[in-house]
């Protein structure tokens, strides 16, 4: 039986694939050949296709496309045959001059199938990283041959790649090759190394390292480091999020990464951090806590998701909030009286818009709070034209109220 039994579905979606290709994009004929002798493969499905994927994963020739090389690196991933590897590594080395685009498709597609080899891929990449790395040479010719106007340094390019599929791994053994990277001399080894690490998954024992690892790692970038930012924003690692949280605070940060950290945190759901984010966001001016209601807002609806006494949380908000109050009430469940009373006292005549006030009073009579009569009350002496124009609402309120309470 064959080694390759990729399932029916995968086969028609890249038989399909492959077809869109001859009809839209019309590649060269040596391509066109390429492509279908990827085709004949999926038909036939041989005992052994290692030597014909590898044979069309290095098949690279000047203003060629390289479709059928990505779609046999791709295929040698899910095999997972020793003899690949050293193949798979030099597509991870491929410049390319005439299509850098396709050339690093291809590079990206190598690296996911290096990753699916797991520990047995980490050797081959610590000799990418080693020094005075032969290969280097062979890389630095490439790049002078492609005469582009955009430098490439081949020690940089290599120590990139191999650390992107050392950061896919998770393996003790791999996470170490970062760190170590993460403290290298150049600059730029230790930037790939600390995007490496925030894209990784580490192992338990080592998340303090890491995290530490990546806080010089931010400290050393610029301010507005976006692509380093997002990647340990998408950690899913409280560690992770509470750096998130000390770079909040800081005002170096640009407010396109204060707000990428801010809804790291939202998305974590931890109320701790919740409510220190909150905490920090109400030390600002007025007018910057005016631009961040959305996010105010945003912060109160993750705490209330995740569980926070609701009541308490109320309680905090600074007065004239019936907005982000009924919001956030409407979303909680047990322990909804509590919050209801709490909601009731943000209820001011001078706390929102006319509309907005009658709105949140008919909702609390709603749920039978009986002292929402005295702030309709309230409402009615020290705003009557707001009143008039809501005197329908406020009138309904109480008759539901009356039914519920024969005391009213």
């Amino acid at each position: 039986m064959s080694r390759f039994v990729a399932s029916e579905r995968r086969d028609f979606e890249e038989s399909l694939y492959l077809l869109h290709l001859h009809s839209v994009h019309e590649p060269n004929r040596a391509t066109l050949e390429r492509v279908d002798a990827l085709r004949a493969l999926y038909e036939t499905k041989p005992e052994d296709p290692v030597p014909a994927l590898l044979e069309l994963a290095t098949t690279v020739e000047r203003y060629q496309g390289l479709v059928a090389n990505e779609r046999a690196a791709a295929w040698l991933g899910e095999l997972r045959d020793p003899r690949a590897l050293d193949t798979l590594t030099e597509l991870l080395l491929l410049f390319d001059p005439a299509d850098r685009l396709a050339a690093q498709t291809l590079r990206q597609r190598a690296t996911e199938a290096l990753i699916a080899y797991g520990t047995d891929a980490i050797d081959p990449m610590l000799a990418l990283l080693a020094a005075e790395n032969p290969r280097v040479a062979e890389l630095a010719a490439r790049a002078a041959a492609a005469q582009t106007i955009f430098p490439v340094d081949p020690e940089d390019l290599m120590a990139e790649v191999a650390m992107g599929v050392l950061s896919g791994i998770r393996s003790p053994h791999a996470t170490e090759a970062l760190l170590t990277e993460a403290a290298h001399a150049s600059s730029a080894r230790r930037r790939a190394a600390t995007l490496a690490l925030a894209r990784s998954d580490p192992p338990d024992a080592l998340v303090d390292r890491v995290v530490a690892a990546l806080g010089h790692g931010l400290d050393e970038a610029s301010p507005d480091a976006f692509e380093l930012f997002e990647a340990v924003a998408q950690m899913d690692r409280s560690e992770a999020v509470d750096l998130m949280l000390d770079r909040f605070a800081r005002p170096q940060t640009s407010k396109q990464n204060r707000r990428v950290a801010a809804y790291a945190i939202i998305r974590a759901g931890d109320e701790r951090q919740l409510a220190a984010l909150r905490a920090e966001l109400e030390t600002m001016s007025e007018a910057e806590i005016g631009r961040q209601r959305g996010l105010l807002l945003d912060i109160d609806m993750a705490a209330v998701s995740c569980g926070a006494d609701l009541a308490c949380w109320l309680e905090r908000l600074p007065e004239g909030e019936p907005g982000r109050a009924l919001a956030m009430v409407k979303r909680c469940g047990r322990g909804k009286p509590r919050a209801v009373e709490a909601l009731r006292a943000q209820l001011t005549p001078d706390s929102w818009t006319a509309a907005a006030t009658a709105h949140a009073l008919s909702f609390v009579c709603l749920e039978g709070c009986v002292r929402c009569v005295a702030a309709i009350d309230e409402y009615r002496e020290a705003s009557p034209e707001g009143f008039i124009d809501y005197e329908d609402v406020f009138r309904r309120a109480r008759a539901v109220l009356s039914c519920r309470s024969p005391a009213i």
